[in-house]
């Protein structure tokens, strides 16, 4: 039996969704929800709203815009699925590392190696709360975007805060005001995210999308531009903590160079790469690369000097007790 006609039908939700609000399109789900639960079908590149068509390299398995289920963005094959349960996976990897080893000999250190850990898993929860609502309503898409951003920027500068409080763990009245300058640095780029994105939410144009994409990568450039020098000078002179560092600067600029440049689509004919494989996959798979090989490349350091210096204090002790 067909609904009855003050049920808007399917065309008419799909052109109206992107005027409504979440609420507004919950009410007229619960309303017009069937006995028995079904998928949506997906839909095309051409059907996305201008917010949302950010990668002409990916033409099918889009949610339709107003499809808010759950079930859907979990646990269906969709563009988004990848990127959904990359991160999920991602953020519970990192979970151990928020409880590894306390260093009794730098407990301030032991402290950034904690938030580092607790930033990660943030950042993997708030993109799948992104890649979530991509086909929520803008109100909506918008906020989470805010949030995605907002953790991505963080996680740089917990990156480069990590770097900077293990080169100068010895020296922490350099590492601490370093260490500060990164926390305003915080601060002042979610507020700078947060204004973009309101900004934006006005005009979702493309060109406003390259222009956002631009802005965001300069931002995050930032940080990344204050831990060059220690990178630098690790590379040429530290043989321990080198290849931890050159391991996290290869993966960091691997998903860097996917996101900016759309790759490996670009490369292949449009369409190759729209549920597995493409740039946002790959990125969000060397972004936990990137954390867990500073993390644990770091924490590999700090087990070994630790060592190092119970063995130096077990000689000194036993030379005391000789003499």
């Amino acid at each position: 039996m067909p609904l009855p006609s003050t049920f808007p039908t399917e065309a008419v939700l799909y052109r109206a969704s992107s005027q409504l609000n979440f609420a507004e399109v919950l009410a007229i789900k619960v309303v017009g929800q069937p006995a028995k639960p079904q998928w949506r079908p997906l839909v095309g590149l051409k059907d996305m709203p201008d917010h949302r068509a950010t990668n002409k390299y990916l033409l099918k398995g889009y949610r339709a815009q107003d499809d808010i289920s759950l079930r859907t963005a979990l646990f269906r094959g969709h563009s988004e699925t990848v990127n959904i349960w990359s991160h999920l996976a991602g953020s519970l990897l990192l979970l151990p590392c928020l409880f590894g080893d306390y260093y009794a000999h730098w407990p301030w250190l032991s402290t950034v190696l904690r938030v580092h850990a607790a930033i990660g898993i943030c950042c993997g929860f708030a993109s799948v709360i992104f890649h979530i609502s991509e086909s929520f309503p803008l109100d909506v898409y918008n906020r989470c975007i805010q949030l995605d951003y907002a953790f991505a920027f963080l996680a740089t500068v917990s990156h480069s805060a990590l770097l900077a409080a293990v080169f100068f763990r010895e020296t922490p009245q350099v590492a601490v005001p370093l260490l500060a300058l990164l926390l305003l640095i915080s601060v002042l780029g979610v507020r700078l995210f947060v204004a973009q994105t309101d900004a934006d939410a006005t005009n979702t144009q493309r060109h406003a999308d390259r222009g956002s994409t631009i802005r965001v990568a300069g931002i995050m450039l930032a940080p990344v531009l204050l831990a060059v020098p220690i990178c630098a000078h690790v590379l040429l002179f530290d043989p321990d903590f080198g290849p931890v560092v050159l391991s996290w600067m290869l993966s960091f600029a691997v998903a860097a160079l996917a996101w900016l440049f759309k790759l490996p689509e670009r490369l292949f004919p449009p369409g190759t790469f729209d549920y597995v494989g493409n740039s946002h996959n790959v990125m969000h798979v060397m972004v936990l690369v990137t954390f867990l090989f500073l993390h644990n490349g770091s924490r590999a350091l700090l087990a070994k000097e630790t060592r190092l210096l119970e063995a130096e204090t077990i000689e000194v002790k036993h030379g005391n007790h000789c003499f």
